[in-house]
């Protein structure tokens, strides 16, 4: 499978309305969308399930379909999603990324991180990070889940 030539993970979300009909998920179809966001991680990007099950039923409905069976070469997936998921733009400037080391009453330190980060990452409470330290650099990223797995 071909990965982003960056190697960086670049996020996607799907721009067109969602019907009602589209949140309605049959078990077999959750199994798909898992699947497809496993083939858009190995490829370098990161999918919202909902935007990957509605760019999926775009896809089945351009084929007069509800849901296609799922092809079994994920190349073809790739290229079918990459189709249809834009990139998601956010834009955080230099004074919304700066955190200040603050310490709680015991005297535990820790980083608030700004609103526009929490958002562009789509981050909730309780959600993993992973902290790679390079230098005098700090990485942080969100540890993903599939749909439904347990942290």
């Amino acid at each position: 499978m071909s990965r982003r030539a960056d190697g960086a993970m670049q996020l996607l979300g799907y721009e067109q309305r969602r019907s009602s009909k589209d949140s309605d998920r049959n078990s077999g179809a959750q199994q798909d969308v898992c699947r497809l966001l496993r083939i858009l991680e190995r490829a370098g990007y990161s999918a919202n399930a909902n935007d990957v099950e509605a760019a999926y039923r775009d896809y089945s409905a351009s084929l007069c379909a509800e849901w296609l069976h799922l092809d079994d070469d994920d190349e073809r997936l790739l290229c079918v999603l990459l189709a249809r998921l834009v990139p998601v733009t956010t834009a955080i400037t230099a004074a919304e990324t700066v955190g200040i080391v603050q310490a709680d009453s015991s005297g535990r330190l820790f980083i608030p991180l700004p609103q526009p980060v929490v958002d562009a990452l789509q981050l909730r409470a309780g959600a993993q990070l992973v902290f790679e330290h390079a230098g005098q650099s700090l990485r942080v990223t969100p540890l993903r889940h599939a749909p439904g797995e347990i942290a």
